[in-house]
């Protein structure tokens, strides 16, 4: 269906968005656009978008069509690896429990939406589930598995940094999964392939543009849209408004000096500086960010793909009926997955482990930008979550009530990590 779906479509503006054209740009003279020097525009995008993607890009020729058919191959993967966590997690496996979870990820709105776009989400997506799976291997110490888990799982750390940047979050991951779980050293080995690996990317970037920086869009964010979007909510002002203010102040400053480390340097100090003085609006920001993250429906980019990239709005009937589908589903998944999700925030066990990567998520991927698209790398383990919470309910039917307060931790854990 889904196929049929992409073959119908009768213009490539179906298949992006505005971050679509750098991907492009980058993956039309893959790998030199990441080799040598190349004009100050293209290098400038190459030190913004890490090279993951846009060799995914390079290797499908940038044809949309075979594209959103691979990436909806894809989708079709993560749903699998869902299915062999959630067999890994519960004590007792039902096969209507695994259907409904491969199912549920293979309609959940943000994959399937971005599994039609030149975007980067499923493809990330899929390297954080696989190392999600080979990360709690690899916690459970099989002898007989443990190098290849801790290959497998090297692979999938360099996977995620390297499609998408927001991947680094992973520096703050691992001390939290080690105090957790106790295993130092091991957690520690990860790290230390992570550190790594930024590592060489930040000094090859230094050799060829003189700045040490794994990418530049991490300080571009945090000034222009978590320093940004703190002062908006605080000062009552749009976020594009102070996002001009910014630039018009950066420009002065800098004397309209277009050096990358400059900008990249100033975009810190002023990001910081901004933070600090509108912690308030900061954290009010991060809160709505998280529900709108999780409540989503990703309707704009739906209508968009649907209309040939002419609108964003719905506006037939079958249009109406399809976002009203999308609405119930991502609040169902919301809704039961986040409550499961902070029930087992503070468990030892499997289950906490992956609780903890999709808070910190939340939390670090909640900014002014945030919308339904950042949910696409938590998708599938909210899936997991909501299908365990109904779980729980099914069991505890005459006692609903025990599953319900998300703060009760006497549940049978299988799969500790630590005994």
């Amino acid at each position: 269906m889904k196929v049929a779906l992409i073959l119908s479509r009768d213009s490539q503006r179906s298949f992006a968005t505005f971050d679509t054209t750098g991907y492009l740009e980058l993956s039309e003279l893959f790998p030199y656009s990441y080799i040598r020097s190349v004009d100050t525009s293209l290098l400038e995008l190459s030190l913004l978008r890490t090279p993951g993607y846009p060799m995914f890009l390079w290797i499908l020729n940038g044809n949309p069509i075979y594209t959103a058919i691979v990436q909806s191959v894809i989708q079709i993967m993560i749903a699998y690896m869902a299915v062999l966590i959630f067999r890994k997690l519960q004590i007792n496996v039902c096969r209507t429990y695994e259907r409904a979870i491969f199912v549920l990820v293979n309609l959940e709105t943000s994959l399937t939406v971005y599994s039609f776009f030149l975007l980067s989400e499923v493809l990330f997506s899929l390297s954080l589930i696989c190392f999600v799976y080979f990360f709690l291997k690899y916690l459970q110490n099989e002898s007989k598995t443990l190098s290849k888990a801790f290959v497998f799982t090297s692979i999938a750390v360099i996977a995620i940094i390297t499609i998408r940047p927001i991947g680094i979050i992973l520096l703050a991951y691992f001390p939290i999964a080690a105090f957790f779980s106790k295993m130092w050293l091991k957690v520690g080995l990860l790290l230390l392939v992570m550190l790594s690996w930024v590592g060489i990317w930040s000094s090859y970037n230094y050799s060829r543009a003189g700045i040490f920086v794994y990418s530049t869009i991490q300080n571009h964010n945090l000034l222009m849209y978590e320093g940004a979007g703190a002062k908006a909510i605080d000062t009552s002002q749009s976020l594009y408004e102070v996002q001009k203010q910014e630039l018009s102040l950066r420009n002065k400053t800098l004397r309209n000096t277009s050096k990358i480390n400059s900008v990249d340097s100033y975009s810190y100090s002023r990001g910081i500086d901004l933070i600090l003085d509108h912690t308030q609006g900061f954290l009010e920001m991060h809160i709505i960010g998280a529900f709108k993250i999780l409540f989503g429906p990703n309707q704009g980019d739906a209508i968009r793909f649907l209309s040939n990239g002419e609108r964003i709005k719905a506006e037939t009937n079958t249009e109406k009926i399809l976002l009203l589908g999308m609405i119930t589903l991502t609040f169902f998944i919301g809704v039961t997955g986040f409550w499961s999700v902070t029930a087992r925030m503070f468990s030892n066990s499997a289950l906490g482990e992956i609780s903890r990567l999709i808070l910190l998520f939340l939390v670090t991927s909640g900014g002014a930008q945030a919308y339904g698209r950042f949910r696409a790398p938590l998708a599938a383990f909210l899936v997991i979550f909501s299908m365990i919470f109904l779980a729980k309910i099914l069991e505890n039917k005459t006692k609903p009530y025990l599953y319900l307060n998300p703060f009760r931790r006497k549940f049978k854990d299988a799969f500790m990590i630590s005994k």
